[in-house]
């Protein structure tokens, strides 16, 4: 259950320090921000499993609150063509839970999902990578503030090697993948993003959400992924995992390029659809 008490300090000052203008923070203090920084997976080829750790942390995390008390962190997995050319496909998203105040560690807090990535690899197609997206959606804050104020995205690549896959059969990823093993991360993430929330003139009630040219660096070795860290982690993403299903979509052989193993959007996807998120994963 997600506590309001974190929330609800956030939400106490930006009502006091905003009766008239957001930019009342700001005056109050430098401008808000917060960084989004990436544990795992890294720009990395893995080979499949049922237990893949979807981890990040968010520094300064009280001042993503300033955008209202029901926000919430979500991720999915979307596969591109040669890297580069999105499919408009889904093999997997969901939304991390949500942190309760005792949870937050020096102001930061890492949020762990799990992506079962057999029950999907066999769905791959020749030259196919991936992109892990993810976003902060504030629903009070895009009712109040409209849709292109709804979200804070970010995204990283990485690939998967395919069972079938062998060296030699110009699957480029043959013989690349290892597996997706936190405790073999470094201590320093990645860093994904610094998002800061600048005044809005027209509507000083409705922030905007900068997260390129800020001219802010980010600090991503603030969060020290050490071995504790990383062992909580594994434990968490390994309470998430799923059954492997009892009979794997992977195929005994490469699937051909014709193929229609992209399908459907994943169920799910619907929730960040009527968050306003459809068609704005990306860009």
């Amino acid at each position: 259950m997600t506590s309001r008490l974190m929330r609800l300090g956030a939400s106490t000052l930006l009502v006091s320090l905003c009766a008239n203008s957001f930019c009342a923070v700001a005056q109050a203090q430098e401008t808000p921000f917060f960084e989004i920084d990436v544990i795992f997976p890294r720009n990395e080829t893995y080979t499949p499993s049922d237990d893949f750790p979807i981890a990040i942390a968010i520094q300064n995390i009280t001042a993503v609150d300033l955008l209202g008390d029901d926000w919430f962190a979500a991720w999915e997995i979307m596969p591109y063509s040669d890297g580069r050319i999105p499919s408009g496909n889904l093999y997997d998203n969901g939304e991390w839970e949500q942190p309760s105040a005792g949870d937050v560690k020096n102001g930061t807090y890492i949020f762990v999902a799990n992506s079962n990535v057999t029950a999907w690899i066999g769905r791959k197609f020749r030259n196919e990578r991936y992109m892990l997206n993810w976003i902060i959606v504030a629903p009070k804050y895009r009712k109040r503030c409209g849709i292109l104020y709804n979200v804070v995205l970010g995204k990283l690549m990485f690939s998967v090697e395919g069972p079938w896959e062998k060296e030699g059969l110009d699957w480029p990823d043959a013989g690349l993948g290892t597996p997706p093993d936190v405790m073999q991360v470094p201590e320093c993430p990645i860093l994904g993003s610094v998002v800061e929330l600048r005044g809005n003139v027209s509507d000083p009630t409705c922030p905007s959400t900068v997260d390129k040219d800020t001219g802010r660096p980010g600090n991503p070795c603030n969060v020290v992924v050490d071995e504790v860290t990383k062992s909580s982690i594994v434990s968490e993403a390994a309470s998430l995992a799923t059954p492997p299903p009892t009979e794997t979509a992977t195929p005994s052989a490469a699937p051909d390029d014709d193929s229609a193993a992209h399908g459907t959007l994943v169920p799910g996807f619907a929730v960040l659809a009527a968050a306003g998120m459809f068609g704005m994963a990306l860009f």
